[in-house]
């Protein structure tokens, strides 16, 4: 599945592009593509700082008005290093600005799908080598899709209907799920500590007899039907490393 952005100042020019993509045996094939659209460098900018790791590949227009391709590619730069960013443009003398802002490519409008069949093709290869290196989970809300990193996350914890995925760093994120659905696809770093909290071993910092407390400074309790299994388990990860 591959989450992409197109930030260009032209509705017409962004249609022009969703078209295209649509033509790829990804659209075709795969129900879960998502895309989304941005008028400009600075909504796209604002958009993806708030919603970090949400995409995965983003089409930037050169020449938009204002704030322009490439100014907006630096200023996603200074808080995601890993989203791909590819740029459209009309003339070809811009390309070498892309490599100060590691572009993973730029194509040259108007854009047809054979260039964008093959450029997809290399960016699902580039996050399939990335996953391997860093286990992954997908998960939905009303908002989207979320690609998340297994070794980001501190904790989880159920609230309602609800659980929150708090992160090292980032904004929580909230889901409509059962905390014990979740538990089963987390790995073995993660223990149950209590009925509403599963926590990352890796972020520890304190086990006491009745709570942990975790990088960021929260106290989360141990119940005492999980003390045992929960303090063992923990004790063992933390030592393992």
């Amino acid at each position: 599945m591959l989450r992409i952005g197109i930030c260009d100042d032209e509705s017409m020019d962004r249609d022009m592009l969703r078209w295209e993509l649509e033509k790829t045996e990804f659209f075709q094939t795969d129900a879960g593509d998502v895309v989304y659209e941005f008028s400009s460098g600075e909504v796209a900018v604002s958009w993806l700082k708030q919603h970090k790791g949400q995409l995965d590949l983003v089409f930037l227009d050169i020449e938009m008005k204002r704030m322009d391709g490439i100014e907006t590619a630096r200023q996603i730069r200074s808080f995601d290093e890993h989203l791909m960013l590819v740029f459209l443009t009309g003339y070809r003398d811009f390309v070498f600005q892309g490599y100060q802002v590691e572009a993973m490519d730029y194509l040259v409008k108007p854009v047809h799908y054979p260039a964008l069949e093959h450029l997809l093709k290399r960016a699902e290869e580039k996050l399939r080598a990335a996953g391997s290196e860093k286990r992954c989970i997908v998960m939905k809300n009303g908002e989207g899709f979320f690609r998340i990193y297994m070794e980001d996350v501190l904790y989880c914890y159920s609230q309602g209907r609800q659980i929150h995925v708090v992160r090292d760093g980032e904004t929580p994120l909230t889901f409509y799920k059962k905390l014990d659905e979740m538990e089963e696809r987390l790995n073995s770093q993660f223990v149950r500590i209590h009925q509403r909290y599963v926590v990352n071993s890796r972020f520890v910092e304190f086990i006491g007899h009745e709570q942990v407390r975790m990088k960021d400074g929260a106290l989360l309790p141990i119940s005492r039907n999980l003390r045992t299994t929960a303090m063992t388990a923990l004790a063992k990860n933390m030592i393992i490393g």
